[in-house]
């Protein structure tokens, strides 16, 4: 039996002592964590319940009132309110969410002016008989898509066009045509005046066939003014006048064509567009009276569809088309409710077609015409296009 006075007795009794008062600061924290968890827990019950409490109404919020030095007052544009609501919690309304036919938000629409418009023969009358009024309109040096002929039995008229655009006019009858007179329509003032002569004006016709020699219909063709860069041109007061503009023209069904109210000189007749001619004759030289030229043929045209869709294979419409052929052509159109663009009066080559949203979502092809088969088309994906950062100014 061990005693007091053994020392095994005596290394014993102070390592219990330690031991104690380490069991002693471990129940003092954990005593401590507790008190804080259940703390927290009752903070999370509390404002759990004030949130839906405040949600389903039965708790008012107080109104606080503030005044920020830094912040103006803003104007009040809604009704006033009665002074026994000032204090009254404002009912609370989800924002009406967008409905798919809903109207969409449509484009600046463009600013109108006029152009007032008196014709009258050689002798300085009046014209006194029915006549056809021909405008359209030029944009950055090239023909717009829009043109217009308007019937008039009166020496006068008045016709709207858009401002800040170059318009080109002209009259003809049965057996006069007047020249083409440029007209730039500003915007301040929003109107202007035109004089046309009716007279013995020049006229142009011709045919346009294909290599078998038939007639193509639905052709664009231009008479395009040679002027010499030495040839100097004085308006009446002193200054270089505006040259002749491109004229343009289509073929009918048979592939014939005339063009009235031609200045004389020197022109050159293309067919398709302007920028991209598949055909050209020069030397048209144009005098009083109407000009016949021999008829102009085209190389081998072909025909192709155009399908424009996403990443997912899916058709997109709306996308705007467009492309130059390498040895003449143009393709300019929007794709259809299926994603398509027919496109004709293709001649062969290589092509680079590109297609674009409003969206920025572009896509481009290149492909080899005429196409493997008659069935085939050009397809097109487009992919969304990262914004380019901006550049810090300095």
């Amino acid at each position: 039996m061990w005693t007091y006075d053994d020392p095994r007795m005596r290394e014993t009794v102070p390592m219990r002592r330690v031991r104690s008062s380490v069991d002693a600061m471990i129940l003092r924290r954990a005593g401590r964590s507790l008190s804080l968890l259940v703390l927290v827990l009752a903070l999370l019950v509390v404002g759990l319940v004030w949130f839906f409490a405040r949600d389903s109404g039965e708790v008012s919020e107080p109104i606080v009132q503030t005044e920020s030095p830094r912040t103006p007052a803003l104007p009040s544009v809604g009704p006033k309110l009665d002074p026994s609501q000032a204090h009254s919690p404002a009912p609370r309304s989800a924002a009406p969410e967008a409905s798919p036919s809903d109207p969409v938000p449509e484009s600046k629409a463009p600013v109108l002016g006029t152009i007032h418009v008196r014709v009258r023969g050689t002798d300085g009358r009046p014209f006194t008989g029915s006549w056809t009024l021909e405008i359209h309109e030029h944009v950055a040096g090239l023909v717009g898509r829009e043109r217009r002929a308007l019937e008039q039995t009166a020496p006068t008229a008045s016709v709207e066009a858009r401002t800040g655009r170059v318009h080109v006019l002209s009259a003809r009858s049965s057996d006069l045509a007047s020249p083409h007179v440029r007209c730039d329509l500003g915007t301040s003032p929003a109107t202007a005046e035109v004089e046309l002569v009716l007279g013995d004006a020049g006229i142009v016709g011709g045919l346009v066939v294909d290599e078998h020699g038939h007639g193509v219909g639905g052709l664009s063709v231009w008479l395009v003014p040679r002027i010499p860069a030495v040839q100097a041109r004085l308006g009446a007061d002193g200054r270089p006048a505006q040259p002749p503009l491109p004229v343009p023209g289509a073929t009918d069904a048979s592939g014939r064509f005339r063009m009235f109210g031609l200045q004389s000189g020197t022109w050159t007749l293309v067919a398709g567009h302007l920028d991209a001619p598949i055909a050209r004759q020069d030397g048209v030289i144009v005098a009083t009276g109407e000009t016949r030229l021999d008829p102009l043929a085209l190389p081998p045209l072909h025909m192709a569809t155009v399908r424009v869709e996403d990443e997912h294979g899916a058709a997109v419409p709306g996308a705007q088309v467009s492309s130059r052929g390498s040895h003449g052509g143009a393709i300019e159109g929007v794709t259809d409710a299926y994603g398509e663009l027919a496109c004709k009066h293709l001649p062969a080559g290589r092509w680079r077609v590109f297609a674009s949203t409003s969206d920025a979502r572009r896509g481009n092809v290149t492909v080899e015409v005429p196409l493997e088969s008659a069935d085939a088309r050009i397809e097109v994906t487009l992919r969304a296009v990262a914004p380019r950062p901006e550049r810090n100014p300095r």
